[in-house]
């Protein structure tokens, strides 16, 4: 999971900020994004936590209600919720400093955190909970969510609590999560997330 937890930020990072992005995207989305063609595995998103609302810039909530089709025999890959450290977004440089700021965060600020597919609830999420080893970001869309100039290079960690669902049979399916990062009186996220899937065979 720490190694999918990379990739899915590479792939989160690697595709144009616009408003396709899979992490920017609501209503019908085409999640075919940055997908390998060839792989076992598509990975899902979230939204990223850099917009504030317009009351307060110090709150940001995150909703999305997406529907779109995935291929059958895929298994799918999201973070309930996650973050990553880097040089890019100031948390330090050295493995050390970016694994202390990866597992701080999940660890001291997220509060309720929920996960379901279809009618079963994802539990309990302790087990999902996944810090990766430093990987390399150096594939950046332009621009790309990070603001980080394409062509640059740099360590990072994630962590967070990352689900791996096995490939869901043909037709319709739901898959929702929400959680919440609380910096009392510094920082609020919330996240609220709703795929309406159809699983096709290609």
């Amino acid at each position: 999971y720490g190694e999918w937890g990379a990739e899915w930020w590479k792939w989160a990072v690697a595709l144009d900020a616009d408003e396709n992005h899979p992490l920017i995207a609501d209503g019908k989305v085409d999640c075919s994004l940055g997908q390998d063609p060839e792989g076992d595995v598509w990975i899902l998103g979230g939204i990223y936590g850099v917009v504030p609302s317009s009351e307060d810039p110090t709150v940001i909530r995150g909703k999305a209600h997406r529907q779109c089709e995935v291929p059958a025999g895929k298994a799918l890959f999201f973070p309930v919720v996650n973050i990553v450290c880097s040089p890019f977004t100031g948390d330090g440089s050295t493995e050390e400093e970016l694994l202390g700021c990866a597992n701080f965060v999940i660890d001291e600020f997220v509060f309720p955190k929920k996960a379901q597919i279809d009618r079963y609830k994802v539990k309990p999420l302790e087990d999902y909970r996944t810090v990766s080893e430093l990987f390399t970001l150096n594939d950046f869309g332009d621009p790309n969510i990070l603001g980080v100039e394409p062509g640059s290079e740099g360590p990072a960690v994630t962590s967070g609590y990352y689900v791996l669902v096995p490939p869901l049979s043909e037709g319709k399916h739901k898959i929702k999560f929400k959680a919440k990062i609380e910096v009392e009186g510094y920082y609020l996220f919330t996240l609220d997330i709703y795929y309406k899937l159809n699983v096709v065979d290609d």
